[in-house]
């Protein structure tokens, strides 16, 4: 499904959750009327990797809403400037998240919690996208290459993958588990 979106195609999209959004948010607005106090480092910690995790221009539906994001900023700065992806910023974004969320649980009822982790496990459940499946054989010429090769000797796949891990890249580096010849175009894998 995600593979439809624009983005950053070197991390894809990252997802909080909705239950996890609307449990901030009803914590949020009790927090705002003075209900329950909560650690304001953490709101600052949400709201600041929030923004920075947005990216370093803000886009919407194609548009570009705002030229200049803070992470286009902080993309500048030394030791910052190595994150190479703003996505990379919602780790801690969901970190902090995670802190609330059992903040709030912790305050509830038992059948609550369990209401609200069912919640988030059925939402993050892989049900019903297709499965990432291996190869029962390899294709012809695979085998033949890891008998044939000469030291130094490298291997092109085509078509050369320019997505990722979840495209033809990952068949490859399968491929290469039979042949173990460096690729052109691997990928790290962590699919």
């Amino acid at each position: 499904i995600y593979v439809s979106f624009g983005g950053n195609l070197a991390e894809k999209h990252t997802f909080v959750g909705y239950t996890v959004l609307a449990v901030l948010l009803l914590l949020l607005a009790s927090h705002l009327r003075g209900r329950q106090k909560v650690a304001g480092v953490l709101w600052v910690i949400l709201g600041g990797t929030f923004v920075v995790a947005l990216g370093p221009t803000l886009q919407a539906g194609g548009l570009t809403l705002l030229p200049v994001m803070p992470y286009r900023l902080l993309n500048e700065l030394p030791l910052l400037g190595i994150a190479r992806s703003p996505s990379r910023f919602a780790a801690v974004l969901m970190l902090a998240a995670a802190v609330l969320v059992a903040y709030w649980l912790s305050r509830r009822r038992r059948w609550v919690v369990w209401v609200v982790a069912g919640l988030i496990m059925l939402e993050m459940w892989p049900a019903g996208f297709p499965p990432y499946t291996l190869f029962t054989a390899p294709p012809p010429g695979i085998d033949w290459l890891a008998g044939a090769a000469q030291p130094g000797d490298v291997v092109l796949d085509l078509p050369i993958d320019t997505y990722g891990s979840q495209g033809s890249a990952g068949k490859y580096m399968v491929f290469q588990t039979i042949h173990d010849l460096p690729l052109v175009s691997g990928y790290v894998s962590r699919t």
